[in-house]
């Protein structure tokens, strides 16, 4: 919810969607001295909560989570890219 959390200009999302969006944020360690290297939002209204993340030896990010109303973007190839209704849905968002 905060407007002014530090995203990068290669974000998925740069700016708050409104409600509670999930935020990723990857720092690197060179020179002891941590630097963003990639940080974003992800959702679009309502509540969105990550729950659990993972890191692939490739460096590809997987945060598994629940979105309120679905908030978060389904891509072509997704496995199942509708609501089948409730009151919320999982996602895993993958960042690559």
């Amino acid at each position: 919810m905060s407007p002014d959390f530090p995203t990068t200009p290669d974000a998925m999302q740069t700016a708050p969607g409104g409600g509670i969006d999930v935020f990723i944020s990857k720092l690197s360690l060179a020179d002891e001295k941590p630097d963003l290297t990639y940080s974003t939002y992800a959702g679009k209204g309502g509540t969105n909560v990550g729950y659990a993340i993972a890191v692939a030896p490739d460096g590809t990010i997987c945060v598994g989570g629940q979105s309120s109303i679905r908030s978060i973007a389904a891509t072509g190839s997704a496995f199942q890219d509708t609501s089948t209704g409730g009151v919320s849905d999982g996602f895993i968002l993958v960042l690559k």
